[in-house]
């Protein structure tokens, strides 16, 4: 995040951008390790969003894979994602 904000204050006049995220928590295999009831194989995506855990779940920014790689894959391709920093 920090190279983020100061590559625009420094390169800025040469037309660099620089932005940064935080996709959160993503289901991936990498979540085993700290809340391993949370890997897809054990998530029934269809029951878990008709529940109000899963609702909330959801809010909280719980992710399964393909939701969590879209803001990564906009910010990597969308040309006004170019034209600003942050």
């Amino acid at each position: 995040f920090l190279l983020a904000d100061d590559s625009p204050r420094r390169e800025g006049a040469n037309g660099i951008v620089a932005n940064s995220l935080h996709p959160g928590i993503v289901t991936t295999n990498l979540v085993r390790y700290s809340v391993p009831d949370l890997i897809q194989s054990k998530r029934d995506l269809a029951k878990e969003r008709e529940s109000f855990a899963g609702q909330i779940a959801a809010k909280a920014g719980i992710r399964n894979p393909d939701e969590g790689c879209k803001t990564t894959v906009w910010l990597a391709t969308a040309k006004e994602a170019g034209e600003v920093n942050g």
